[in-house]
């Protein structure tokens, strides 16, 4: 994890390796409250929307390695880093929760949460 930016979302960015670089890195951004745990860190929920100084905790993540990136089909997404620090989304019920982008710059790809399913 190389960036991480904070405005009205929490956005992830990754750097891949010197062996693999890339001109566009996978990025994700966090719209909605998302669950944060690590070891150090009892889990809880944090709001991009709140106060900036909330999301301290999941600042945690920043120079770790992403080793699990998961999609359910209700829109989740867990994203799992090499130290133990776990980010959880869950879909909104009126908005997209979660996006990612990354791939080649001429051939992107692009992920978005749909809706939550018990909603629509």
């Amino acid at each position: 994890m190389s960036q991480i930016r904070v405005d009205y979302a929490f956005g992830l960015e990754l750097a891949e390796d010197q062996e693999r670089a890339t001109d566009e890195p996978w990025r994700f951004r966090i719209n909605t409250e998302f669950t944060y745990a690590s070891k150090t860190w009892r889990e809880g929920k944090l709001d991009p929307g709140g106060p900036p100084g909330a999301l301290g905790p999941a600042l945690s993540v920043r120079h770790q390695t992403l080793t699990k990136a998961r999609l359910w089909p209700d829109g989740r997404l867990l994203l799992e880093f090499a130290h133990g620090d776990v980010i959880t989304v869950a879909a909104h019920d009126r908005c997209e929760a979660w996006e990612a982008r990354g791939g080649a710059p001429s051939d992107p790809i692009i992920l978005i949460s749909p809706i939550a399913p018990d909603t629509i």
